[in-house]
């Protein structure tokens, strides 16, 4: 895990040895995410304190879900996402658990390999509205694109947008130095929240950029930490669930 190039919270690189476990081949789905809510009358933070932007309106309170139903589920915040995966038999994957996914035994720098490729992701290219924007690329997409979308983007498990498209939620709490006391079996993160006085909250790690990610390059690299305070929620930030194998045997 980590990188010696990146920043102080990704050093020192070093080996972690994991259970055995499943993970979800894409990011949760509005289409999968409508269907827990029916089954269970689930309403997400943003919608309980009457936000018009929410899961269901993830670009504004004029915004909807039509055609969006194979996209990521976003505006769902740690509690909200842990919801589904618990309703899902699993939980978030920890931050080990999603690196290794993504990246495999042989640590690769993105999902596919060493070598960026602009064509196998989704990422802040010629629709996003920043001055860094790769006006090289065209994805078509100008936010979240389809799940399984970028096939030839997919990880050494076949996993999907584990580069891009959206970030993600891991179960783990966020602490800058965890890597130079972390276990080397199974680690899962700080077992408190460990907030920083400046960060206003609880935070917890959050793994991948997203189509708003630009220098992609740099930026999107597998190994980049980030982290979100748990109650928060965003366009670009989604989720994928996982279970230990000794959980559920036959996976999910």
């Amino acid at each position: 895990m980590g990188r010696e190039d990146g920043a102080d919270d990704e050093k020192p690189v070093h080996d972690v040895t994991l259970d055995a476990f499943w993970i979800d081949q894409t990011e949760v789905t509005n289409d999968q995410f409508a269907a827990f809510v029916a089954g269970t009358g689930f309403k997400t933070y943003a919608e309980e304190h009457g936000s018009s932007i929410n899961w269901q309106h993830p670009q504004g309170s004029e915004s909807d879900l039509i055609g969006l139903g194979t996209h990521p589920v976003v505006k769902v915040n740690w509690e909200d996402a842990t919801a589904f995966c618990m309703w899902a038999g699993g939980r978030l994957p920890t931050e080990a658990e999603w690196e290794y996914a993504a990246r495999g035994p042989d640590g690769y720098r993105y999902s596919w390999g060493n070598n960026w490729d602009g064509l196998r992701a989704n990422f802040c290219d010629v629709n996003c509205d920043h001055a860094l924007g790769d006006d090289n690329i065209d994805d078509g997409y100008t936010t979240t694109a389809p799940v399984r979308s970028y096939h030839n983007g997919s990880s050494w498990v076949n996993t999907f947008d584990q580069t891009g498209n959206v970030a993600e939620w891991t179960n783990d709490w966020f602490a800058f130095e965890y890597y130079q006391t972390s276990p080397d079996k199974n680690p899962q993160g700080p077992a408190e929240a460990v907030p920083e006085s400046w960060m206003g909250g609880d935070p917890k790690s959050l793994r991948d950029g997203s189509y708003k990610t630009f220098a992609p390059a740099i930026n999107l690299q597998s190994a980049i930490r980030s982290y979100g305070m748990i109650l928060n929620s965003s366009d670009s930030l989604g989720f994928r669930c996982a279970v230990p194998t000794a959980d559920h045997e036959e996976g999910r």
